[in-house]
């Protein structure tokens, strides 16, 4: 929607890696629609299915559990159809050594400086991710975490911290018990970190109110679908935060309308239905007794 089919071609072909902090569902089952879309976009229409651009193959970086998904879909798929895709471990990016990291600093033209996968409180192998550009700039992902002083150490003095949030201040509670953090818990990791601007993400739609007091925060603001954030734009993107809280209020309200009137519909449905149902029970006993009355004679 946002780039057309020519434009979204067109991104897929420049698309470098992949990174995935865990193996959770909602986290990585559309990989393999992904793959394969890139695998169409840089397969150009008059070569036959198979043929390859004379590209690297794509970079997925993620947990053991991805790596072992991988393997087992490309068995399934016929030697033609198979997707020119590298895998690295989270934690192997890290080392110096590493072909995959070499390759993302000094040939990849991302413009990286540095990159570092760190352990953050979730499930088993999850990750999130601190990268470092040439330009200057430092970005943070936390990936689903419980807030976690190992990622606002590695990602001190973040131009930009992307910070799950998926519970409100107050169900911390819950936020414990699910290995997740509150939007409060975000924003003070923001805080140690000392985050130039914050983006709270995985935030429930059930919490709004918690999501209107983060739009007033004068460095961070909430993700919503579809939302681009140049870092050129970072030192006025708080100012928009104000008019999108009122649209998303807006839209809410015209839901909430919209939902009360499909429920006076289905009451009146439903009070239709009741009445039809009384009608009939009328009829049946009316002709019952007339077919009873009929059954005894003139008397």
């Amino acid at each position: 929607r946002t780039f057309g089919t020519a434009g979204t071609a067109a991104v897929l072909r420049r698309l470098t890696a992949v990174w995935i902090s865990h193996a959770h569902a909602d986290h990585h089952l559309g990989l393999p629609t992904l793959l394969a879309a890139v695998e169409r976009a840089r397969t150009p229409p008059a070569l036959p299915l198979g043929a390859r651009h004379a590209t690297p193959p794509l970079l997925v970086i993620g947990p053991h559990a991805i790596g072992r998904w991988l393997e087992r879909y490309q068995a399934l798929l016929p030697p033609a159809r198979r997707l020119r895709v590298a895998f690295a471990h989270n934690e192997a990016v890290n080392n110096p050594r590493c072909t995959e990291r070499h390759w993302l600093l000094r040939q990849s033209g991302l413009g990286l400086a540095s990159l570092r996968s760190v352990r953050v409180l979730h499930c088993p192998d999850a990750w999130g991710i601190v990268l470092d550009g040439k330009a200057g700039w430092r970005l943070v992902y936390s990936g689903d975490t419980r807030p976690c002083s190992a990622l606002a150490a590695a990602g001190a003095g973040a131009t930009l911290l992307i910070h799950e949030a998926t519970f409100s201040a107050e169900q911390s509670a819950m936020a414990l018990r699910k290995r997740h953090s509150s939007t409060s818990e975000a924003l003070g990791v923001a805080a140690a970190m000392g985050a130039y601007r914050t983006v709270l993400t995985h935030l429930s739609a059930r919490y709004e109110s918690e999501a209107s007091a983060a739009w007033a925060s004068s460095s961070s603001i909430v993700a919503y679908d579809g939302l681009t954030l140049n870092l050129a734009d970072l030192p006025r993107c708080t100012a928009a935060a104000p008019p999108i809280e009122r649209f998303f209020k807006a839209v809410a309200a015209r839901e909430a309308t919209a939902a009360a009137a499909e429920s006076a519909r289905l009451a009146a449905r439903s009070v239709s239905i009741e009445t039809s149902l009384e009608v009939q029970r009328w009829l049946e006993g009316v002709v019952a007794t007339v077919v009873r009355t009929a059954a005894g004679g003139p008397g």
